[in-house]
């Protein structure tokens, strides 16, 4: 159930938010805060689609706990539960992670 109705929450949220955006962009007949508004909209838009998109595939499929790279990132995981991690070691500069 919750994965049924967040992910209609989320959906619904980034199409608003980036309509929005686009419509205050495209009509903001030379007003420079209407236009900057409409960029920082679909900018948030863009930006929680990063998180929200994956998240709804995850709960929709086999659940948060399969998906925790694509949600949290394979560095942040490795570098928190595995700090002498060959691959976090070959991403990581001189000094870190181990």
């Amino acid at each position: 159930m919750q994965a049924v109705f967040e992910t209609l929450f989320d959906l619904v949220y980034l199409i608003t938010v980036i309509t929005l955006g686009i419509c205050m962009i495209r009509g903001n007949r030379g007003r420079r805060q209407y236009l900057l508004y409409g960029v920082m909209a679909v900018t948030l838009g863009c930006g929680d689609a990063f998180h929200l998109v994956p998240r709804a595939v995850a709960l929709c499929t086999t659940g948060l706990a399969d998906y925790t790279a694509a949600l949290v990132g394979h560095l942040a995981q490795h570098s928190v539960c595995h700090p002498r991690c060959a691959d976090c070691r070959a991403v990581l500069p001189q000094g870190k992670g181990g």
